[in-house]
């Protein structure tokens, strides 16, 4: 039996999913191989990354920065045509730098079944850049 196609949401879905698993090889399964991450802020962190394999050894700079201490929820997602948005709320500590506590949204676009661009928005930038430099 043939399985409908995938729709954004259950892309997206499916990449958070692995994220929170750390299963590395599905979330790369998720990822165009030319996506494009945009991560905000004026900090070493911050950027766009382009390539799958770039954009997950950005992303997995975060947790190794923070001590490990490094955690987002994700809550709600929402999603029209290609594009999906999801709320986040993220914390993580650093020593001697304010711990960090805000909440965004992630709005990514899916195209033939894979994230193709990932746009990342911050409640607070400076915070960001205070604590990531």
């Amino acid at each position: 039996m043939e399985t409908a196609e995938k729709t954004p949401l259950s892309v997206v879905n499916e990449f958070f999913d692995a994220l929170l698993r750390n299963d590395i090889a599905a979330v790369r399964a998720t990822l165009a191989d030319d996506v494009v991450w945009h991560q905000p802020g004026d900090h070493p962190l911050a950027g766009s990354f382009r390539g799958a394999d770039v954009a997950l050894a950005a992303m997995a700079e975060f947790p190794g920065r923070s001590g490990g201490t490094f955690h987002v929820d994700h809550f709600d997602r929402m999603a029209t045509n290609e594009m999906v948005a999801v709320t986040f709320h993220l914390t993580a500590q650093r020593e001697g730098r304010e711990p960090l506590d805000l909440h965004g949204v992630d709005l990514i676009r899916v195209v033939d079944g894979l994230i193709a661009e990932a746009w990342v928005f911050s409640n607070d930038v400076e915070a960001e850049n205070a604590f990531w430099r």
